[in-house]
């Protein structure tokens, strides 16, 4: 190595302390302010999530995606569950 070249820990070159406390699971019923604002911070947003993202936020008629349709009553189509049974 040369003179010039500094010597850096692990630690300097991240944003984040390495060393900070991370949930392993989180709770979708969390709903606790400060522990749904740590999970936003942590969230990397790559850009194939951004393209997702972007799509799904799209106004519909803008989209280029078959026609989507409403399921009523839990059968395609009906909108009385008799009728898809019988």
């Amino acid at each position: 190595m040369s003179d010039t070249t500094s010597t850096y820990q692990i630690n300097e070159i991240f944003y984040r302390p390495i060393n900070r406390k991370i949930d392993r699971v989180v709770k979708v019923d969390n709903d606790d302010p400060s522990v749904v604002k740590k999970e936003l911070e942590e969230y990397i947003l790559t850009p194939q999530l951004e393209r997702h993202f972007s799509d799904a936020l799209r106004p519909s008629s803008t989209r280029n995606t078959p026609k989507q349709r409403t399921l009523g009553c839990g059968f395609p189509g009906s909108s009385d569950p008799a009728k898809a049974t019988s």
